[in-house]
């Protein structure tokens, strides 16, 4: 079943692109989704953080996060 945001982007399955072996393993990190405020007309917030999208890659610090939630 193909999953989408509001707003209709694509949920994104996202793996982990270094494979090799690590000294440590961190148990609980996942993907998550690049959030937007949501402003209404009146400038009244309407929503806090509304889910819109899947964040490009694991460990994701929200570089370009502009251009994901205007485009």
């Amino acid at each position: 079943m193909d999953y989408v945001f509001p707003f209709g982007r694509p949920l994104k399955r996202l793996v982990q692109a270094d494979r090799s072996p690590k000294k440590v393993f961190v148990l609980g990190v996942y993907a998550s989704a690049v959030h937007a405020r949501w402003v209404g007309p009146d400038n009244r917030i309407k929503v806090r953080a509304l889910a819109v999208a899947s964040e490009p890659y694991i460990f994701w610090r929200g570089e370009g996060a502009a251009d994901i939630i205007i485009t």
